[in-house]
């Protein structure tokens, strides 16, 4: 699946089309601006928007107790369309970081398990970091403390997509 997926991605690539995997399906499109940007189409939205609010739903909008069962980034930003509230930051702040420091474990722990020959791959993707001393990158990387708020969150955030964005645009190009 994975080899099919790169193929296409080459093809892609090689056509001048944009490489934006679907948050619906995972299938590459073109939408990258506009009402449908991110989904391969406006069915795949509107059931990618209504699944998640049946999610929110199902936990009875108690965010703040069922936040690992929710996806972080749809609940954080359209939670008010299940009729939710958002619980306060200070209360949120610790799910949000356990959830992290365990997705960072759980990474750590599928890379020491690859193969040395798969571990290598990896290694040789090095050169294609953003430019910068440790400390410049590992910055960009955290939350500022004064991100107190979800507005301040995501604003802190946003200053770093460009990065992010020139990143995954490399490593698409040597997949």
């Amino acid at each position: 699946e994975l080899r099919a997926f790169v193929k296409v991605a080459r093809r892609r690539l090689a056509s001048q089309e944009s490489l934006i995997p679907c948050e619906q399906s995972g299938v590459l499109h073109g939408n990258w601006s506009g009402p449908v940007r991110g989904f391969c189409s406006q069915a795949a939205m509107q059931d990618y928007y209504a699944f998640h609010v049946q999610r929110i739903k199902d936990v009875d909008s108690d965010i703040l107790k069922n936040w690992h069962k929710l996806d972080p980034d749809f609940t954080l930003q359209y939670f008010s369309i299940a009729g939710a509230a958002m619980p306060p930051f200070r209360k949120l702040q610790p799910r949000v970081h356990h959830a992290m420091k365990k997705s960072d474990a759980n990474y750590q722990n599928e890379f020491a398990h690859l193969s040395w020959e798969e571990r290598s791959k990896v290694h040789h993707f090095e050169a294609l970091w953003p430019v910068g001393t440790p400390e410049e990158l590992k910055e960009c990387c955290l939350q500022p403390q004064d991100a107190t708020t979800m507005r301040l969150t995501y604003a802190m955030g946003a200053t770093r997509l460009d990065i992010l964005y020139k990143f995954s645009k490399v490593l698409a190009r040597h997949a």
